[in-house]
């Protein structure tokens, strides 16, 4: 917000001069024989104006964001402690889907998708604590395929663009298997580092038409002034004992650990751009133990983690991550929450990472991640946290 100073100008001072012991009315001048002058004058009245430093007070841009988004996307900076950024520019037909803010801890990012159904085609915009994972699978997807990366605008910033990307169909093992189009992907980040970071991903929209919509983007409005840590942001209201699950998945751990006769741990931490799949109770049976399982992934960039955790679990039902290349344990013990597990390295590069190792109550667990570095799946491993800490 602009302050608008007002300089008011009045208090006049006067000074008056008499002789000899008459009255003198303050609106005349006395000769020195004490007779009115003819000179005389009534004083003027003078009514302060604003000054031209006033006048000329600025008015704030205003940005109007595409596609009807502009509320949505100040509301999300409400909420976050770094420069929001929105497209000005879509190209016809595209609707805003949701705009999604996530704040975890130390964390915050703000998610938002533009569709076209029309043309089967998307627009995503990912904004805040990118992490590793987001960047270094446009590099990887890139390094696969071949594609040069190009710099460009990404509003008032210099972005990396990665074009054009592909990805397989949902559901195939090797995400470089298959020629089906993902568009483009862009990765912008300020001069002095993240966070925040910004990355760009579009499905069915032709490159220059990329170019454009990176170019027009603008801040939704001044950056914010924040002082406290983003934590007081993203802790409301919430009671000592109570657990946040990232990608907005507390709820359905709690669900699963209402069901579940152990206690039920969650990732506290996942990469930005990672969204819940499914979280579920699966009862005994003569397989295995009471289980619970859940699933995150990032379909587009074939970024996909599973969780698996229970009593009486054979590791031939664990080990399934070998066919999407888990080579095996390492004998590298990890912090897994507050116990260690052993860290499986990848049988083949580029492929998946896994954690194996049972708490204190003799419940196993076991977490396989598919397109995410070995750093990532460690911090992701530290962040492990009983949902009911009291339990």
């Amino acid at each position: 917000m602009h302050k608008l100073v007002i300089i008011v100008l009045g208090s006049l001072l006067f000074l008056l001069a008499a002789c000899g012991e008459e009255e003198v009315s303050p609106s005349t001048t006395v000769t020195r024989e004490g007779t009115p002058s003819a000179e005389a004058t009534a004083i003027p009245e003078i009514t302060p104006t604003p000054t031209a430093e006033a006048a000329a007070s600025p008015t704030p841009e205003v940005v109007v964001c595409a596609a009807d988004s502009t509320e949505r996307f100040l509301e999300a900076q409400e909420r976050v402690p770094f420069p929001v950024l929105c497209p000005t520019f879509l190209p016809e037909g595209f609707e805003l889907e949701e705009v999604r803010v996530a704040l975890e801890g130390l964390l915050a990012w703000v998610d938002a998708t533009f569709k076209n159904p029309e043309e089967e085609a998307s627009v995503t915009l990912t904004q805040g604590n990118l992490g590793a994972s987001l960047p270094a699978s446009f590099v990887r997807l890139a390094g696969q395929q071949g594609v040069l990366p190009e710099t460009t605008a990404f509003g008032d910033l210099e972005g990396t663009l990665y074009a054009p990307l592909t990805r397989p169909p949902a559901g195939t093992q090797n995400p470089f298997s298959a020629d089906v189009s993902l568009g483009a992907g862009i990765i912008a980040v300020p001069a002095n580092g993240p966070p925040p970071g910004y990355a760009l991903l579009t499905e069915e929209v032709d490159v220059d038409t990329v170019k454009d919509i990176a170019a027009a983007m603008r801040a939704v409005s001044p950056a914010p002034e924040v002082t406290a840590s983003p934590t007081a942001q993203a802790v409301v209201s919430q009671t000592p004992d109570a657990i946040a699950c990232a990608a907005d998945s507390t709820e359905a751990f709690v669900d699963a650990q209402e069901e579940a006769p152990f206690t039920v741990y969650c990732p506290t931490f996942l990469p930005a751009g990672l969204t819940l799949e499914d979280v579920g109770y699966s009862p005994e049976d003569v397989t295995h133990g009471p289980t619970v399982g859940g699933a995150f992934t990032n379909s587009a960039l074939g970024v996909r983690v599973e969780f698996v955790q229970g009593e009486a679990l054979p590791l031939s039902l664990l080990t399934t991550g070998v066919r999407f290349g888990a080579g095996g344990p390492s004998g590298t013990m990890i912090p897994y929450g507050d116990f260690l597990a052993e860290l499986w390295l990848p049988g083949e590069p580029g492929m998946a990472l896994a954690v194996l190792g049972e708490s204190p109550d003799g419940v196993t667990h076991w977490m396989l991640a598919q397109g995410l570095t070995e750093d990532e799946l460690r911090e992701i491993a530290a962040s492990l946290r009983p949902v009911s800490p009291t339990r």
